[in-house]
């Protein structure tokens, strides 16, 4: 068991090639943690340390690179070494704000394809070179026959809708799935890649999923797909999604089929200008049946929501026997102050918090 944390040291290349030669020696270790966010790290001494992780015995692997001057050549190294590891049960790797490209997407995939006892992934490579090519590659390579739980991170990348459609289809495949984290901010991605993405969350064992779609071009399509593969998932007990190009359309029929009994946090981060009291009256028409929720964070920034819109949405959570955190991001919308404060009194009451901005 290793654990190395240098974050935010002077620390460089001759680390990363003494590490490097000391795991090599390591023919017994199961577990690593190495973090060496934002050091002097280039691909010297990146290559060098990532060539010592082809343990034959490691199960789980943790490799933080946040913010170095790495590139590809570290990523290559990574992917070949990792690809050794067949006896993988959780990896973690954060290449993000990285030189990292479509070459270390690659390797990561082609070494993903190894490890078929993989039960946690996070791939974190949000803010890097990476396009479809290399986004693609990683996805395909999810459908690990064992993975329950999965978290990539590719917001800020080049990446677009055949990394989607690739990513729908991986999914599709993990019939042990229980939570999904995806964020694809920033992305290329549209309604074409975003329903092939969403309808590969359709998975039976399924209680988490968080989806970030912000800055992207995925709406309505997007929006009606999820709904119809949520439908399948009924232990879900978290869902988060955040979209920016709904229309009312696609914000009811989200409103509606993300609202379930078993529910205990949901959180909507829709800032859409196209959106507003038709969207709103659906959750509040559909809250009165998440008897368990917990926690409701709601996010409309910019929608044409109004009091009526505010008012269905309090009456609602004013009925949840349960709840015990609201978290309204509204600015940009024509709810009143007066609206607003009435809702606080309806809603007053001990163990309940109230956030709003």
């Amino acid at each position: 068991d290793v654990d190395v944390r240098l974050h935010e040291t002077a620390v460089g290349d001759e680390t990363g090639i003494a590490l490097g030669r000391a795991l090599g020696s390591c023919d017994k270790l199961t577990k690593l943690a190495v973090g060496l966010n934002g050091t002097a790290l280039t691909d010297q001494g990146g290559k060098a340390f990532a060539a010592g992780l082809n343990r034959p015995e490691l199960q789980d692997a943790d490799v933080r690179l946040h913010e170095t001057a790495v590139g590809d050549e570290t990523g290559i190294a990574l992917g070949h070494a990792l690809g050794s590891c067949d006896k993988l049960r959780k990896l973690d790797v954060t290449l993000s704000e990285t030189a990292v490209g479509d070459e270390t997407g690659i390797a990561l995939g082609r070494a993903l394809g190894s490890c078929d006892k993989l039960t946690r992934l996070n791939v974190d490579l949000y803010g890097t070179a990476l396009t479809d090519q290399g986004g693609k590659a990683i996805a395909a390579r999810l459908n690990r026959p064992e993975l329950q739980d999965v978290d990539v991170r590719l917001h800020e990348t080049a990446v677009g809708d055949e990394t989607g459609i690739a990513l729908g289809r991986a999914l599709g495949g993990c019939g042990k799935l229980t939570k999904v984290f995806i964020s694809l901010e920033g992305t290329a991605l549209t309604d074409q890649g975003g329903k092939a993405l969403v309808a590969g969350l359709n998975r039976p064992e399924l209680q988490d999923v968080d989806l970030t779609l912000h800055e992207t071009g995925a709406g309505d399509e997007t929006g009606f797909a999820l709904v119809r593969a949520l439908a399948a998932c009924d232990k879900l007990v978290r869902v988060c999604t955040a979209f920016d190009a709904l229309t009312d359309q696609g914000g009811q029929a989200l409103a509606s089929g993300l609202t379930r009994p078993e529910l205990q946090d949901l959180d909507c981060r829709w800032n859409c200008v196209e959106i507003g009291d038709a969207t709103a009256i659906a959750f509040g028409e559909s809250l009165c049946g998440c008897l368990r929720l917990r926690k409701f964070t709601l996010g409309m920034a910019g929608a044409k929501l109004g009091n009526a819109g505010l008012n269905s949405i309090a009456a609602a959570l004013a009925s949840l026997p349960e709840l015990t955190e609201i978290w309204l991001y509204l600015p940009g919308t024509e709810v009143t102050r007066n609206c607003v404060d009435d809702m606080e009194r309806q809603l007053q009451r001990p163990g309940l918090k109230i956030d709003y901005d």
